[in-house]
């Protein structure tokens, strides 16, 4: 298991976000978790990456407890998170900000080679665009530099919070084909996404979260005729 979530309770304040969710990815899966607006979905990511501190609760990842630990810590065990709203630097170049992803690594100089050729040729539009603002490029490029920066980490899991918002039905067939190809090359994958037939296309198992709490969950092809789910989130 590379990554454990048990009775995971998160607040603001006197809101509680989050409440008590359990939820398990094993490693080399894609996992989703699906769920309308306010579910708690974001603020489980964030808890995860120790953006968020929970009022209880275990996240354990490959076995060690992480809860307390620092969210620079995190990204050099091997966590990296794709945040909501792509959070690039805009004033910085596409190589500038890939740059900065690889803060971790200073003395992996081959390896790191290889690893912008990999990210270059999953993403050719970044390589072609790698001395540009990352401010001036389209938002679907945005969302690649986005994702090519968390792969740059090396993490073993990458956190990816609405990779498809804000984007043309053309480029969120991309991006989701991208995730798919990321996961074949070995990284597992625990995904947030309001377009809940995409996720569970490319998910092996899915968690339904609202208002904080697990609704539903199983296997992505099952929860696909869950009458439930089509009526809420695929429009059946």
């Amino acid at each position: 298991m590379i990554l454990e979530v048990n009775d995971l309770v998160v607040s603001y304040g006197a809101i509680c976000a989050v409440k008590g969710i359990s939820f398990n990815v094993e490693e080399g899966e894609v996992v989703t978790l699906i769920g309308a607006n306010g579910a708690g979905k974001t603020t489980t990511l964030k808890t995860i990456s120790g953006l968020l501190r929970p009022d209880s609760g275990s996240i354990k990842f490959k076995g060690e407890e992480i809860k307390h630990i620092l969210p620079n810590k995190i990204v050099e065990l091997g966590i990296c998170q794709v945040p909501e709203g792509r959070g690039i630097f805009t004033n910085l170049t596409v190589q500038e900000n890939l740059t900065l992803a690889t803060y971790t690594r200073a003395k992996e100089k081959d390896q790191l080679k290889k690893d912008y050729e990999r990210v270059f040729s999953i993403f050719p539009r970044l390589e072609e665009r790698r001395t540009q603002s990352a401010g001036t490029l389209s938002g679907g490029e945005q969302q690649m530099l986005a994702v090519a920066r968390a792969l740059m980490t090396k993490g073993q899991i990458m956190l990816l919070d609405e990779p498809s918002m804000g984007l043309a039905p053309v480029l969120v067939d991309e991006i989701f084909k991208v995730i798919k190809e990321i996961n074949d090359m070995g990284t597992t994958i625990l995904l947030v996404e309001q377009n809940a037939y995409k996720a569970l296309e490319i998910a092996n198992r899915a968690y339904v979260l609202e208002t904080g709490e697990v609704a539903l969950s199983g296997y992505s092809d099952d929860l696909k005729n869950e009458e439930r789910i089509k009526k809420a989130y695929l429009g059946g």
